[in-house]
């Protein structure tokens, strides 16, 4: 996605005036990895911005990109993108994403919770230390939770325990890969409870599946639906990639890395008689960015505001429902967010 946004801006002469490059690494996983490749993109590549980091290892990479003075623009999930002033959150939090999808099951009647998440990534283990005290609020009563691994090949014993416990709603906190297995190994013991997690998770190959579509799956995004094309923003990210990626279907991952992109632009777009001057530099985007107030980015996400040297970025409570059901993704309240009560 970021690509094909890179080639859509650049045909038509590039941000201020500048080309965009898109370099990419994969840390794996591991920390060292990551604060690594930060340094080796700052000092090898020059780059300027972090745009939609997507990893399990978020406190080691802000480590780095805090020392290298390179802003992280579009950061979204990890709870500990809300508390540094080099990183910019784009959507809504885990804590506000979870208490969405979550609410959407009570909404569908499933009130008793069961919670499954993997023990390789810390968004989410800290969300299941504090899904107890969410699931209240949002209506529902946990009932059952375990630690799992992405590496598992079966969850027979979790989807009997679930079952045992009474639970009607469980929440998934594992990649899509992952939520296929779990549906295979309930549905092998007659268990069919109402799914829910988090909507980025499923590929769209993954939302396919009949069988995932058979249980249900409620779902919140801190971006609106990316099935719809009802507000400039959403056009704009169906335009791009029906141009520059007409083979990549549209996705929650990919609506992610627009929105960053769309918040990197905006910044940029702030600055612009500077950055029409002279190169475009970390600290020029800073300044772009502590010009963003309300800004929506056409209906991408829900009005975010920054400030100089703003070290906490709470979350704006507020996030889209979607449904994967047996005929594919539905959008309960369309393009309209939903906000928690404060």
């Amino acid at each position: 996605m970021l690509a094909a946004w890179a080639q859509d801006l650049n045909s038509h002469g590039g941000l201020a005036c500048h080309p965009v490059i898109v370099y990419s690494e994969d840390d794996g996983g591991d920390p060292a990895r990551s604060a690594y490749l930060v340094q080796d993109m700052v000092t090898r590549h020059h780059v300027v911005a972090f745009i939609a980091p997507a990893m399990l290892t978020p406190t080691a990479f802000i480590s780095a990109a805090e020392a290298a003075k390179v802003p992280v623009v579009g950061a979204t999930g990890a709870e500990e993108y809300r508390h540094s002033s080099w990183v910019f959150p784009q959507s809504a939090d885990n804590d506000d994403q979870i208490f969405g999808f979550v609410h959407n099951g009570v909404e569908h009647g499933k009130r008793r919770l069961g919670v499954l998440y993997c023990v390789e990534a810390s968004a989410c283990t800290d969300a299941a230390s504090k899904v107890k005290g969410i699931a209240k609020a949002a209506g529902a009563e946990l009932v059952y939770s375990a630690p799992i691994s992405l590496t598992q090949t079966d969850y027979t014993a979790q989807c009997l325990n679930a079952r045992d416990a009474g639970v009607d709603q469980l929440a998934l906190g594992m990649d899509g890969a992952s939520i296929g297995r779990v549906a295979r190994s309930c549905e092998a013991v007659g268990y069919r409870p109402l799914f829910s997690t988090v909507a980025g998770l499923l590929s769209p190959a993954q939302a396919a599946d009949a069988l995932i579509r058979s249980f249900g799956i409620v779902t919140a995004t801190g971006e609106a639906p990316w099935i719809l094309d009802d507000t400039p923003g959403l056009r704009d990210y169906h335009r791009v990639l029906a141009r520059w990626a007409s083979n990549t279907a549209p996705d929650g991952a990919s609506i992610i890395a627009f929105t960053a992109a769309k918040l990197f632009e905006a910044a940029i777009v702030e600055v612009t008689a500077e950055a029409t001057q002279g190169p475009i530099t970390p600290q020029l985007i800073i300044s772009g960015l502590d010009r963003i107030h309300d800004e929506s980015l056409g209906g991408l996400t829900v009005g975010l505001t920054f400030h100089a040297g703003q070290k906490e970025h709470p979350s704006s409570g507020c996030v889209f429902y979607l449904n994967l059901t047996t005929t594919g993704w539905t959008t309960p309240d369309g393009s309209r967010p939903i906000c928690r009560p404060r």
